[in-house]
Parts: C-alpha cells; sequence; structure tokens
C-alpha cells in the first residue's frame, strides 16, 4: 500500500481496506442472532469472498517481510497455521474449526 512506484496500485489497496472495514463493522453491527447461519465454518461468513483480494494485497506485504530472517520465520509460523486450519476439517467438513476443538479440549471453551 506504501509502494511509492504505481500510485494505481495504493487505491486498489486503500478500497480494498476500506471494503474489509465496511464489512466487518457490518458483521460485528448485526445481532448474535442475525450472525448465526445454522451451522459451523472455518470463517466469518461475510469475509470469504474477500479472501482473494486480501491475497492480492499480501504479495507486497510478503516480498517486504522476506527481507529479514526473523519476519521470515514469522511468515513461516502464520502459514503453518493456514494450512492447519485448511487441513482440519478434511474428513468431516461439518466439523467446529481446529481452535475452537483446541479450546474445548483445554475446557475453555464453548
Amino acid at each position: 500500500m506504501f509502494r511509492r512506484d504505481d500510485p494505481r496500485l495504493r487505491w486498489a489497496a486503500g478500497a480494498i481496506a476500506a471494503i474489509s472495514l465496511v464489512c466487518i463493522a457490518f458483521y460485528l453491527g448485526q445481532s448474535a442472532a442475525s450472525r448465526n447461519y445454522g451451522g459451523t465454518t472455518s470463517g466469518l461468513r461475510w469475509m470469504f469472498w474477500l479472501a482473494p483480494l486480501w491475497l492480492a494485497t499480501m504479495l507486497p506485504a510478503v516480498d517486504f517481510m522476506a527481507r529479514r530472517r526473523w519476519t521470515r520465520g514469522l511468515c513461516l509460523v502464520l502459514l503453518l497455521f493456514s494450512a492447519l486450519s485448511v487441513s482440519f476439517p478434511t474428513w468431516n467438513p461439518w466439523t467446529h474449526p481446529w481452535l475452537m476443538a483446541l479450546s474445548q479440549y483445554l475446557g475453555s471453551g464453548a
């Protein structure tokens, strides 16, 4: 977003950030009953359609983070959690997300 070479990229990143904030605010502004969609999923249903936009804007940030060893390590840890989240419901797609299953296992979840 802060790259100086192409202002169109800054506008696109700003628009994606604004759309994301509006969707998050709309989601959080709904009552809990309206946010309940009668099932389980591994994310906010209002945010899934934003994933391709976030992936497109993620590339310059990852390029920037690739310069330092510790930020590369942070990216690898985040990638590990992402891969875990994707592969967790492989055998049963109607299961709770891994983070909720972990919290229930540790006795601190619902």
